[in-house]
């Protein structure tokens, strides 16, 4: 279950940062970029917030779905 939780966190986190992208192309370059006719604002302050968001998002999945390795003592 854990891990689903982190794969699911790990591509809200991937797409998040593509519509960063997609945010700043349509900003810059007057592009309509987006999916099924819907477009992703072109405003930087959305763009700013996608990427917050995805990359809180991905690490919050990549610290989830890390397993910890056990460490042999040191004699």
């Amino acid at each position: 279950m854990k891990d689903m939780v982190a794969l699911i966190c790990q591509l809200v986190g991937v797409v998040l940062v593509v519509a960063f992208f997609f945010s700043l192309a349509n900003y810059f370059f007057g592009w309509h970029l987006g999916l099924k006719g819907s477009d992703v604002p072109g405003d930087p302050r959305a763009a700013v917030s996608f990427l917050v968001i995805g990359l809180a998002s991905g690490a919050i999945g990549y610290f989830l779905g890390r397993r910890k390795i056990k460490q042999k003592p040191v004699r």
